[in-house]
């Protein structure tokens, strides 16, 4: 039997083989061809083996914010880079404040997320696959997970979260253990308050946490984009990952300063309304 006479009927014989039996189904049936047979089949393995990469066993796919080029995706992945974790960053282009304050503006970008994993989850099948996500893409994430099923994830790693405190996350049957699911807390970080005033739909988890019996909440001296640096993506994100560890912060958390308390219950959207509201009482023919 030539070369590409093997070749073919190896590509017949792995077809519906799950990849994580296919080095012993194929020296099973290389030992089951003729003897003259096998020496030119074992060749044909060996090349195989050294052209096609090994899947991925450990997937991290990123998710960054609004009006963002996503820097901090480049700091991950050199980060990782000495791994077997593959990290995939996700963007979705320039996403403005318009679009973001606006609750019609962001089921599209939404909706292409949830396209871009369920590419990844097809390309990675028996891989694991963990999650970090920033300020907009938390609440594209939570967008997802609460939509649809399918998506069982690893681990999260939330940051600069503009998730609603009191999203049901008990309700979402595939999400991972609470050790499992990190928040990351900005003791400085106003814009999680200044989301949820401006608009609907937003929350101050990345503000003050969400103290919930699911997620696990980290607090750091830090503002929104605090996490960004080499030095603590290694310290913190690459051992909860990589190695499940929970490095303390070493942060004492204390009361939030009362002007940023004081956001939380003036509602900026409100105002808005009001005097659109009065200037067209006061101007209309």
């Amino acid at each position: 039997m030539d070369v590409k006479e093997l070749s073919d009927r190896l590509a017949v014989a792995v077809e519906g083989v799950a990849e994580e039996e296919r080095d012993a189904f194929i020296r099973g049936w290389i030992m089951n061809l003729p003897i003259g047979d096998q020496t030119p089949a074992t060749t044909l393995y060996g090349i195989f083996r050294s052209e096609v990469p090994p899947r991925s066993k450990h997937v991290l796919v990123l998710v960054h914010g609004i009006r963002t080029a996503a820097v901090w995706h480049d700091l991950v992945q050199q980060v990782f880079e000495p791994t077997e974790i593959r990290v995939i960053p996700i963007g979705y282009e320039y996403h403005g404040v318009v679009r973001f304050l606006s609750p019609f503006g962001r089921k599209g970008v939404v909706s292409y997320v949830q396209d871009q994993l369920r590419q990844v989850r097809s390309d990675h099948p028996q891989a694991a696959i963990s999650l970090i996500a920033h300020s907009f893409g938390t609440y594209i994430v939570s967008r997802i997970l609460s939509s649809s099923s399918g998506y069982r994830l690893s681990k999260i790693i939330f940051c600069g979260s503009i998730v609603d405190a009191k999203f049901p996350w008990g309700q979402i049957q595939e999400l991972p253990e609470r050790s499992r699911f990190l928040n990351e807390v900005g003791f400085r970080d106003v814009w999680p308050v200044l989301a949820r005033t401006s608009s609907w739909g937003y929350g101050t988890s990345g503000s003050f946490g969400f103290k919930q019996a699911k997620v696990s909440d980290r607090y750091h001296d830090l503002d929104h984009g605090g996490f960004f640096n080499r030095e603590w993506i290694a310290k913190f994100w690459l051992s909860f990952i990589r190695d499940d560890q929970h490095t303390p912060s070493g942060f004492s958390r204390e009361n939030p300063p009362y002007w940023l308390q004081l956001l939380t219950v003036i509602h900026i959207k409100y105002i808005v309304l009001a005097v659109l509201g009065g200037l067209l009482f006061c101007y209309r023919p």
